[in-house]
């Protein structure tokens, strides 16, 4: 993702935690912290910043970063947190991300679909993709993310 955003020109700065190997490049700009710590956030410019992605492996991880970024006076920046369990789904839905991705719901209902001959158009597709944090029947449907399981 850094790459993607990074070569069509957005700026990016990428927060680590400390201790955590990485495989970014040189010139990234990086900063070594707590992405849940509100002064790491504004360090990292997050009152400029249009977006706050919350993609760590941990969802209660993901959670925290999104509370810290709104918690920051004259934040504006859209938050979009990543589910990586979907048992934590409503969980993190419970701190408002502005959207929330669930690679595995998505999957899940792609791959059901995709077995069941029925079609995908981009729209639908998208609607899947993200969801807004506040509006569960906007995401993929938690019955097939269980099949899956």
């Amino acid at each position: 993702l850094h790459q993607n955003l990074t070569a069509r020109g957005e700026n990016v700065t990428v927060i680590v935690k400390p201790g955590v190997a990485h495989t970014y490049p040189h010139e990234t700009d990086l900063l070594v912290g707590d992405a849940a710590s509100e002064e790491v956030l504004i360090q990292a410019g997050v009152k400029q910043a249009s977006h706050v992605l919350a993609m760590t492996a941990e969802d209660a991880d993901n959670a925290f970063i999104v509370l810290a970024a709104k918690a920051v006076e004259g934040a504006q920046a859209r938050t979009v947190a990543v589910v990586n369990n979907n048992h934590n789904l409503e969980k993190v839905r419970t701190v408002k991300p502005d959207l929330v991705f669930s690679p595995q719901l998505l999957g899940a209902e792609l791959l059901m679909r995709l077995l069941r001959g029925e079609s995908l158009d981009a729209d639908r597709i998208a609607q899947w993709f993200v969801s807004r944090g506040d509006s569960p029947e906007d995401a993929p449907s938690q019955a097939a993310g269980s099949q899956a399981s």
